[in-house]
């Protein structure tokens, strides 16, 4: 799985994929890609208080984070050439939204398993605003799954893609990500949440 928004919309996404940016943006999923937005998994999101083991929660948290990925994934094979576009018309634009509106629907089903959780106290806080982080990912992202309608270039995507409410939005769900792991770390816990790298 790639680097996440607290990863989603790829947001995790694939940060870590990214080679030479400039010569990435020339496709839909270049933009995607370079912006860490949309392609891959999703991020780290948070739940209730008291109930699992931390082990458990853990464990459980990567059990819906794998089943998200590979929604993720079926819906990339499923809109491949649509991703793949170095243009856009107007059945690239329709793709993509469709796209996109799955990949929100999936997000907030897993958003809603992981907010069901009910993490021992230790977790608590860390999972509680990686819960609020994640919502606001979400709700930032809506309204350009709507823009999407307004952009004819590749250069538009990036404009989309590239607005302060979603990117304050990924930043602060990468952050929340990367306290969990933390708590997993700080607890000799085998977690891999794959959260972004701080800064990249």
């Amino acid at each position: 799985m790639g680097a996440r928004c607290g990863g989603y919309i790829d947001c995790d996404v694939g940060a870590n994929l990214i080679g030479d940016v400039m010569r990435m943006r020339t496709s839909v999923i270049g933009v995607m890609l370079a912006i860490g937005v949309g392609v891959a998994g999703a991020g780290c999101f948070g739940g209730g208080g008291g109930g699992l083991t931390l082990e458990e929660y853990f464990a459980e948290y990567e059990r819906l984070d794998n089943a998200a990925e590979s929604r993720t994934e079926q819906l990339q094979n499923e809109y491949a050439g649509v991703l793949s576009a170095t243009t856009l018309d107007e059945a690239t634009r329709t793709g993509l939204k469709e796209y996109f509106e799955k990949q929100v629907a999936a997000r907030r089903e897993y958003l809603n398993g992981i907010d069901d959780l009910k993490p021992p106290d230790k977790a608590t806080a860390a999972h509680d605003e990686s819960v609020t982080a994640y919502e606001a990912v979400l709700a930032a992202f809506e309204p350009v799954v709507v823009d999407l309608e307004t952009a004819s270039t590749i250069s538009d995507l990036d404009r989309i893609f590239s607005g302060q409410a979603l990117t304050d939005a990924i930043a602060r769900s990468d952050e929340s990500c990367r306290t969990l792991q933390a708590l997993a770390d700080d607890n000799d816990i085998n977690a891999n949440l794959e959260c972004a790298v701080a800064g990249s």
